[in-house]
């Protein structure tokens, strides 16, 4: 059933690609799984044409699911399709979701919703990445735990067209190994 349901996303979404947003809604909202459901209408969002047509069932489709995670990251793909407002307000309420995660999951939550952002908001990005960066720093001790953090973050960012951000992400990997335990252990 989950293959059955997956391609049904990946072929609506493609008749969103194709221009073909009406037949993308019709298939998206034949789909019952609310995960599904909403992945669906949110890629269809990620189109000029989709973004008028499916941002209100998107938006609806998400506010079903019950994880804070998938909600945020969402919302931020419709974020990205709508202008003004709409989006602060989309984004403030992803990242208010993100808050309520702690740890791995909070900064990966955060990733999904800057590079999502970063396509309709590089500036608002900048922020988004840069909590993101403290959020790692502020989850490991040892400040070698956040090379391999870090460097998820700047080639997400780069793959996003961030090429800045990820310069930046990169010269926030340690260099040196920290050899004085009071830099790294916490009481």
């Amino acid at each position: 059933p989950s293959t059955t349901l997956f391609r049904s996303v990946s072929v609506a979404i493609a008749l969103a690609e194709a221009g073909a947003v009406t037949q993308a809604m019709t298939l998206a909202t034949s789909v019952t799984e609310p995960g599904f459901l909403a992945g669906a209408l949110t890629g269809i969002c990620r189109h000029p044409d989709g973004a008028e047509q499916a941002a209100e069932a998107a938006r609806h489709a998400v506010d079903q699911l019950t994880d804070p995670a998938s909600r945020a990251a969402l919302l931020a793909e419709i974020a990205a399709g709508c202008a003004g407002e709409e989006r602060t307000r989309l984004l403030g309420e992803a990242r208010r979701l993100a808050g309520r995660l702690a740890g791995e999951e909070r900064w990966r939550t955060l990733l999904a919703i800057g590079v999502s952002q970063f396509r309709a908001d590089p500036a608002g990005a900048h922020d988004t990445f840069a909590e993101l960066r403290q959020v790692i720093r502020d989850t490991e001790a040892d400040p070698w735990f956040w090379t391999d953090e870090l460097w998820q973050v700047a080639m997400a960012q780069l793959q996003a067209g961030d090429a800045a951000g990820s310069r930046q992400t990169l010269a926030e990997i340690p260099g040196d190994p920290a050899t004085d335990p009071a830099i790294w252990l916490r009481p």
